[in-house]
């Protein structure tokens, strides 16, 4: 049995940041938490590091805790639910 390894990311993730980001990602070779519950915004390069990720370490092998309402519809929307284990909603969002 593997080890889910937890990676926690904070406040704003987007181009400014894609650096740390990718370097933070780049480090894991394994399956995942990803804890975005202090995570106040994503842009598409937070996303699409998130997703080059997951398809990386192999589909349902990431799990993402707190996603925003934005990174669930945005997946849903380019049908990529499939690379993600999205175990819980944020309080205070639609569903």
């Amino acid at each position: 049995m593997e080890t889910l390894r937890a990676v926690r990311f904070t406040g704003a993730l987007d181009m400014s940041n894609r650096t740390e980001t990718q370097q933070m990602l780049d480090a894991i070779d394994g399956p995942c938490e990803l804890d975005l519950e202090q995570v106040s915004f994503l842009d598409s390069t937070a996303i699409t590091a998130f997703v080059e990720f997951a398809r990386r370490v192999g589909p349902r092998r990431v799990r993402v805790r707190g996603a925003t309402f934005q990174f669930r519809r945005i997946l849903e929307l380019v049908g990529l639910t499939h690379l993600f284990d999205i175990v819980e909603e944020r309080v205070g969002e639609p569903v």
